[in-house]
């Protein structure tokens, strides 16, 4: 009996440890936004479809699309915002260019509603208008 006791203080001790991941979110972190649906703010409708967003600290953003070729790297201009756990509300704001051309890229937390939205404004049309919905979020 000694010995289980033993063994549930030992257990109780070591899964905290195993399910805390670090959640903080330095200017420097490679960090990866997996997303399963998108919503189209110009059609409104929502549609299925895996896409990554890789934060590389403070250089690029990469948007990426599995089964896809397609492939968006991002220069960040400009982060806007403090965030500095994951796990609680925030948001960032990071202005970009893409092949000279600038946008928005916004990620942000409300509860467990987790996205990242796109502005990328041409004529005063949004070009992308598309906002994710993230499902999970990764430190590199």
């Amino acid at each position: 009996m000694k010995n289980i006791i033993v063994g549930f203080i030992l257990l109780c001790g070591c899964i905290p440890a195993f399910a805390q991941a670090d959640r903080s979110f330095a200017k420097n972190d490679t960090i990866r936004w997996t997303a399963s649906e998108f919503f189209n703010k110009e059609t409104l409708e929502t549609s299925v479809g895996n896409s990554t967003f890789i934060i590389n600290g403070e250089q690029t953003i990469v948007w990426a699309q599995p089964g896809s070729e397609t492939v968006y790297e991002f220069e960040i201009i400009k982060r806007t915002g403090t965030w500095t756990n994951l796990d609680n509300d925030g948001e960032l704001s990071f202005t970009v260019a893409r092949k000279g051309k600038p946008g928005k890229l916004i990620f942000s937390r409300a509860g467990e509603s987790v996205k990242v939205a796109m502005e990328f404004l041409r004529e005063g049309v949004n070009a992308m208008p598309f906002t994710f919905t993230v499902t999970r979020i990764e430190k590199l």
